[in-house]
């Protein structure tokens, strides 16, 4: 996973691209961008990361690399639902590809989300989402 951070030369505003492989898997923009400039900006983002190399040549925008924090650690404390079997859920991270650890850090926003919009659905047990890759559930 591969995460950049985008300003503009002229605006302070900052945007963040997110590239899984080789495609872009979330723009997040934020809420104070007007929405012409929103629009303008979603229809000029590359949709890969090869695109987005050549892109990023531009000299309207300054474009820095955010490092990625995919361990355990970071998934316990972003899950943040300290039940169950800690050490099993170590494990089951510990033999997850970079790719799965990150997809599956990126889904626990909408996941948390879900639950918040369904609320007589109980929350996962940390290695009960891992075990099944609740991850890859669309939420």
């Amino acid at each position: 996973m591969r995460k950049y951070r985008i300003t503009t030369v002229t605006d302070p505003v900052t945007t963040t691209v997110t590239f899984i492989n080789n495609d872009l898997v979330m723009v997040e923009v934020p809420a104070e961008m007007e929405p012409v400039r929103k629009s303008r900006f979603l229809s000029v983002v590359p949709v890969t990361f090869e695109e987005f190399k050549a892109w990023m040549q531009n000299k309207n925008f300054v474009v820095q690399e955010v490092p990625q924090d995919l361990s355990f650690e970071a998934f316990w404390l972003r899950y943040n639902y300290k039940v169950g079997k800690k050490e099993r859920a170590k494990k089951l991270w510990q033999s997850m590809t970079d790719d799965e650890h990150a997809a599956a850090l990126l889904s626990i926003k909408k996941y948390n989300a879900y639950l918040i919009n369904h609320p007589t659905i109980e929350r996962a047990y940390p290695e009960t989402w891992l075990s099944q890759r609740r991850w890859e559930n669309s939420f």
